[in-house]
C-alpha cells in the first residue's frame, strides 16, 4: 500500500547539520556532487636527479559544506617537506584548507573555482603541482523523523503495543518526516509500505498494529529526480495490564478461581516465575492451576506475588498470596510436618513449604511433632542432629498473628518442640502460644539448628514439669526453654522481638530452665515477665521484669518496645502483648481469687488476681506495695485496718477490693504439728508442699505457708528434710517437710516412674538410655481401675533403669494391670518399700508371657521389703515379681498371695543364666517371706530355667486358712 505524505517548509535551516538516515538513487546519466572527477595526465617535471612531484587527484569537485582529503608524493626527494596553498587570495573563500605533511583537507564553502597547489623545495629549486578545485551546490537529502519515533546505531525504531492500556501502551503512532536539501528543508510526498502486514500496517499517516512480532516500515520520497527512503524497525508487543484483584492459593488445597476483570484476546498460558503452571479459559474467566507444577519451596512463595494469565493481546497480573496450607484447626496444625517434608521429596532431612494460620485454634493437647523426630533425623544426618546447616524445618511458618492456645510439649529425650529443628532459612513470626507449656529436656517453639524467630508472645502454664533424661553416668540431662534449648545453635540463628511471660507459670527450677534458649542464640529485643529472681536472673532475655506493671515501668523496655511492628503486637500503654492477647484482655474485669480476713505484721503476702494487667495498691502505709505482693511492717499495730485495692492497667473502672484487718503473731511461739517419724512431703516436680494429713491439725484458716529455700534438693537428692510454717490470724505452726521426686497421689502419677527411651549408642533400638533417681511416695491409697500402663521398654543394661526410692508408706494399690517389663521396667541401686499391692493383673504381650512381671525384668543390687502383693492373674510363661535376672539383691518382709491364680510357672523369675558368675537368683539374700497359695501340694518352682534350683532359706508356705507347709 503506497501513502502520500506532504511534507511542509516550517523548519529553520538550522537542521542542515542532522545526518543523514536515507539511501539515494541516481537518475541515469547524473553526476554525483560528492564524487571527484577522473585525473588528468600527471605533470612531470625534470630537475636535477630528476625528482618528480605528484598528486592522487587532479581535479576536484565537491558540495557546499562537503570535505576531501589529497595526498601528495615527491619521488627522489630526501625528507621532503610539503606546503599546500589556495590560489589567489579571493579563491580562499571559496573552500577552508588544513594540511598535514603531504596530505590537505578541504571543505566546500561557498559556490566557485578555485586551485590548490602543492609544492616542494629540493636543492635549491621549488617544484609545484596544482589540482582544479570546483564547488557546487550540495544536492544531498537528509529524512528526519519525529514524534515518538526512537533512533540509535541501528535506526530508527517505533514500539507499538498489541492493545491500548491506561500505563500509555499506543497501537498506532504518526511519524513526523522532515526532509532537508542544502539547508533547507524542502517539501516532498512519503509513501509507506510495510513488510509485515501480519504485524504492522499503516492508514493514513499511522502506522498500526496488527498483531505481536517484529517488522519494517519504508517509507520513499523523489526529489529533483532523485528516490531517497528510510526505513523504520516496528516492533510490536503484548502489554502487561495489572488486574485489580488478588487471590489466596494453597498448593495443598488448591482449587480453580474466577476472575471478574476484563481480558481480551485468546488464551495462551498461566505462567508464574516464567514458568508455565495452569490454564484458563477467557469466556468463563476460570483459571486452573496444577498443583505439580507449583512451587514447593518457601522461597518462591508467600505475599504479593504475581500470576500472569496470558492472552494474544496481553499479559493480565494477578495479585495472590501462595502458601502451602493455611492452618484453620488442630488436625491442620498436627498435619504440617507432614505436608513440610513432602515439600522436601529429595532430601530426608529437610521440611519445607510456606505455612499460615488462618484462625486462632484451641489446641488443649500434648502436641507430637514429627517434624522434631530424632530417629529419623539421626538417620538422615549420621548423627549430627542439630546442625541448622543441614536439615531441619526450612520454611516459613507466618501466624499472622493468630493464636494457638493450650500446647503441651513432653519431650522425654527426643528433644521434643513444635517445630523440631530449623533450618537456617527457616521463619517462624506473628504468632501467639498461650497457656503453653514445656517438659523438662524439652524446648517450645524450636529445639536447635538456626534461622529467624520474630514477633512470638509465648504465655505459659508451666516449665520443667514432667520427665527427666538421666544418662547412663547418672547425670541428668536438663535443658528447659522456648527457643534453640540443644547445643550451640548455627551463627544464622537470631530471635528478635518476643515476649514470653512466665506471670502465672509453675516452674521446676531443677530442670534447668532458660526461659528464652540457648545463651549462644543471636538475641534482639526479647523480654522475659513474671517468675522467679532466679528464673528470670537464668532467662538469657535481653531485659526481664517481675510484673507486667514493672515492665511498663521501665523507660528503656518502653523505647525498645515503641520499634515492634504495630501489625503485630499492640503498643497501646506499653503492655507487651500482641494485638490477639490485647484484645481478650483490655475488657476483662479485674477480680482477686482470695480476699483475706487479717495479714500478719512482718510477713509478706502474694495475691492472685484473675487479670495479669492490674496494678495493686493499699490505703494504709503500714502494708507496703511492690507488684503484686504486700509486705506487712513490723510497725503495724494489732487490729488495724487496710484495704487493698486491685485496679485494670486498661481500664480504670475496672477494681476489686477487700478490707483486712493487721495482726501481730509472735514468731517465737511456734507450735510443732509433727513427731519425728511424722512429716509432709515438698513435691518437686510441682514445687508445692503435699501437707496430707498434716494440715487438718491447724483449726485456724491458714492465711499463707512460709517455707525454707528447697533448691538444694535435687532429684538424686531428694531425701533433706525441711520446715513449713503455716502462719494463721494469732498462731505459727511449724511442719516438717521432707522434700521428694514426685508425690504420687493418683494412679496417673505412676506413669512418672515409667520410661521407654529408644537409642542407638548402645546397639540395640529397644534399651532403656539413663536412669531414673529419685524418691517417690505414695500418699494415699490409690485405685488404678481404667488407668492404662502400656508396656514399657526393653532394658538390657544393669546400669540403666529405676534408680530411686519408692516408699509406699504403708498404702495400697490396687487394680494395677501391667506388660511387658512391669512397673518400673528395670531395677538397679533401687530401693521399693512399705506398699501394698491388690488385684494385680499381669497382662501378656501379644499372646506371649515374655518378659511380663510385676515389678522388672531385671534387678540389680536393689532392696525390695516390707511389701505385700496379691495377684488376680498371671500369664503363663511369664515371671510374677521379675522376668530374667535377679542379682545381688535383698527381699525381705514380703507376702506373695498366689492363691487366686493357677499355673504359677516360678515365684521369682522365669529364666536364669545356670553358667556362672551369673546364677542371680543364688546370688541374691531371701528373708520374711510368705506366699500364700490355693493348694499346698501345688508349690511353683522358684525360679524357672533348664534346671529347677531349690528355694533358698526364709520362705514360708500357707494356704488360704493358714495352714503352713512342712
Amino acid at each position: 500500500m503506497k501513502i502520500k505524505y506532504l511534507i511542509l517548509l516550517a523548519m529553520s535551516l538550522s537542521f542542515c547539520a542532522l545526518g543523514c538516515a536515507c539511501s539515494k538513487e541516481q537518475p541515469k546519466g547524473a553526476e554525483s556532487s560528492s564524487s571527484p572527477t577522473e585525473s588528468s595526465e600527471q605533470e612531470e617535471i625534470t630537475v636535477k636527479e630528476d625528482p618528480v612531484l605528484s598528486v592522487n587527484q587532479s581535479a576536484v569537485t565537491i558540495g557546499v559544506g562537503e570535505t576531501f582529503t589529497l595526498t601528495a608524493d615527491a619521488k627522489n626527494v630526501e625528507e621532503p617537506v610539503f606546503l599546500w596553498t589556495v590560489d589567489g587570495d579571493a579563491a580562499q573563500g571559496i573552500v577552508t584548507l588544513s594540511q598535514s605533511g603531504n596530505t590537505a583537507t578541504i571543505k566546500g564553502v561557498a559556490v566557485g573555482e578555485t586551485k590548490l597547489v602543492a609544492s616542494v623545495e629540493y636543492d635549491g629549486h621549488v617544484y609545484f603541482k596544482s589540482v582544479s578545485v570546483t564547488v557546487k551546490e550540495s544536492s544531498d537529502v537528509t529524512l528526519v523523523l519525529s514524534n515518538n519515533v526512537g533512533f540509535d546505531k541501528d535506526g530508527y525504531h517505533v514500539r507499538l503495543s498489541t492493545i491500548s492500556t491506561d500505563a500509555g501502551d499506543e497501537t498506532s503512532i504518526v511519524p513526523i518526516v522532515t526532509a532537508y536539501k542544502n539547508n533547507a528543508i524542502v517539501a516532498t510526498e512519503i509513501e509507506w509500505q510495510s513488510a509485515d502486514l501480519t504485524v504492522a500496517m499503516t492508514d493514513g499517516n499511522k502506522f498500526v498494529s496488527v498483531g505481536e512480532g517484529k517488522t519494517s516500515i519504508i517509507g520513499s520520497c523523489e526529489i529533483d529526480g532523485t528516490t531517497y527512503s528510510v526505513s523504520v524497525s516496528v516492533e510490536v508487543y503484548r502489554p502487561t495490564i495489572a488486574l485489580n484483584e488478588k487471590f489466596v492459593i494453597e498448593t495443598e488445597n488448591l482449587s480453580d478461581f474466577t476472575i471478574e476483570s476484563e481480558v481480551r484476546g485468546n488464551a495462551k498460558d498461566v505462567t508464574y516465575n516464567g514458568e508455565s503452571v495452569g490454564s484458563f479459559d477467557t469466556q468463563s474467566k476460570l483459571v486452573t492451576l496444577t498443583k505439580s507444577k507449583l512451587p514447593r519451596a518457601a522461597a518462591e512463595m508467600g505475599e504479593n506475588r504475581q500470576l500472569v494469565l496470558e492472552t494474544s493481546l496481553a499479559n493480565y497480573t494477578v495479585n495472590i498470596d501462595l502458601y502451602t496450607k493455611i492452618i484453620r484447626t488442630k488436625a491442620d496444625f498436627d498435619g504440617v510436618a507432614a505436608l513440610a517434608k513432602i515439600a522436601c521429596p529429595n532430601s530426608a532431612a529437610l521440611w519445607d513449604g510456606y505455612f499460615v494460620l488462618g484462625a486462632d485454634i484451641e489446641y488443649n493437647a500434648p502436641f507430637i511433632s514429627k517434624i522434631a523426630d530424632l530417629d529419623s533425623l539421626w538417620v538422615a544426618v549420621e548423627g549430627s542432629w542439630y546442625n541448622g546447616g543441614l536439615y531441619g524445618f526450612k520454611g516459613v511458618f507466618d501466624g499472622k498473628g493468630h493464636k494457638i492456645e493450650g500446647i503441651s510439649i513432653d519431650g522425654g529425650k527426643n528433644i521434643a518442640s513444635v517445630f523440631g529443628v530449623l533450618h537456617i532459612d527457616g521463619v517462624i513470626k506473628n504468632i501467639s502460644f498461650t497457656k503453653a507449656s514445656v517438659t523438662a529436656n524439652s524446648s517450645f517453639v524450636c529445639s536447635a539448628g538456626g534461622g529467624t524467630v520474630e514477633n512470638v508472645y509465648v504465655q505459659y502454664d508451666s516449665m520443667g514439669q514432667g520427665v527427666q533424661h538421666y544418662e547412663g553416668d547418672g547425670s541428668v540431662n536438663n535443658y528447659c526453654g522456648t527457643f534453640f534449648s540443644f547445643k550451640e545453635p548455627t551463627a544464622t540463628a537470631n530471635v528478635s522481638n518476643c515476649v514470653i511471660d512466665v506471670t502465672k507459670a509453675t516452674c521446676n527450677m531443677d530442670a534447668e530452665i532458660t526461659v528464652v534458649g540457648s545463651e549462644y542464640v543471636s538475641i534482639k529485643n526479647v523480654f522475659v515477665i513474671g517468675g522467679s529472681e532466679e528464673l528470670r536472673k537464668a532467662s538469657n532475655a535481653t531485659l526481664s521484669f517481675a510484673s507486667v506493671l514493672e515492665f511498663m515501668q521501665d523507660s528503656n523496655a518502653q523505647n525498645r518496645y515503641k520499634n515492634f511492628n504495630t501489625d503485630f503486637w499492640s503498643l497501646e500503654r506499653g503492655v507487651p502483648v500482641s494485638n490477639t492477647v490485647y484484645n481478650e484482655v483490655y475488657d476483662k474485669e479485674v477480680n482477686f481469687i482470695k480476699k483475706l480476713d487479717y495479714l500478719v505484721a512482718g510477713t509478706s503476702y502474694q495475691f492472685s488476681v484473675d487479670n495479669d494487667y492490674f496494678i495493686l495498691s493499699s490505703d494504709n502505709p503500714n502494708v507496703v506495695i511492690n507488684g503484686n505482693v504486700a509486705t506487712v511492717l513490723d510497725s503495724a499495730a494489732n487490729g488495724e485496718q487496710a484495704v487493698i485495692t486491685a485496679t485494670s492497667i486498661f481500664d480504670e473502672t475496672k477494681v476489686d477490693t477487700f478490707s483486712c484487718t493487721l495482726s501481730t503473731v509472735d514468731f517465737t511461739n511456734i507450735t510443732d504439728l509433727t513427731a519425728e517419724a511424722e512429716y509432709a512431703f515438698y513435691d518437686m516436680t510441682v514445687d508445692t508442699v503435699y501437707l496430707a494429713e498434716l494440715g487438718a491439725k491447724i483449726p485456724d484458716e491458714i492465711l499463707y505457708y512460709v517455707n525454707e529455700d528447697y533448691s538444694t534438693a535435687t532429684y538424686a537428692e531428694a531425701t533433706g528434710r525441711k520446715a513449713v510454717l503455716a502462719i494463721t490470724k494469732d498462731k505459727v505452726y511449724k511442719i516438717n517437710c521432707m522434700s521428694v521426686t514426685k508425690v504420687i497421689a493418683e494412679a496417673e502419677d505412676l506413669h512418672y516412674v515409667r520410661r521407654d527411651y529408644t537409642v542407638y549408642s548402645y546397639g540395640n533400638a529397644g534399651c532403656y538410655d539413663g536412669l531414673l533417681i529419685g524418691t517417690f511416695v505414695l500418699v494415699n491409697d490409690i485405685d488404678c481401675t481404667g488407668l492404662s500402663l502400656p508396656d514399657t521398654g526393653k532394658y538390657w543394661e544393669n546400669s540403666r533403669g529405676f534408680r530411686g526410692t519408692f516408699d509406699g508408706r504403708g498404702y495400697t494399690i490396687s487394680n494395677l494391670e501391667v506388660g511387658a517389663n512391669g512397673l518400673f521396667g528395670n531395677l538397679t541401686h533401687a530401693i521399693i518399700k512399705n506398699v501394698n499391692f491388690t488385684g494385680v493383673r499381669l497382662v501378656a504381650n501379644q499372646g506371649s508371657g515374655a518378659y511380663v512381671s510385676l515389678f522388672a525384668t531385671r534387678v540389680f543390687d536393689t532392696t525390695i521389703k516390707d511389701v505385700s502383693m496379691q495377684f488376680s492373674s498371671y500369664v503363663v510363661g511369664g515371671g510374677l515379681m521379675f522376668f530374667e535376672t535377679t542379682f545381688d539383691s535383698t527381699f525381705t518382709g514380703l507376702t506373695i498371695d498366689i492363691s487366686g491364680v493357677s499355673d504359677v510357672d516360678c515365684l521369682t523369675e522365669w529364666v536364669y543364666d545356670e553358667n556362672p558368675p551369673y546364677l542371680s537368683v543364688a546370688k541374691s539374700t531371701y528373708s520374711d517371706i510368705t506366699v500364700i497359695v490355693a493348694d499346698l501340694n501345688k508349690i511353683p518352682a522358684f525360679a524357672y530355667g533348664e534346671d529347677v534350683i531349690p528355694y533358698p532359706d526364709g520362705f514360708t508356705f500357707q494356704d488360704t486358712e493358714g495352714n503352713v507347709k512342712e
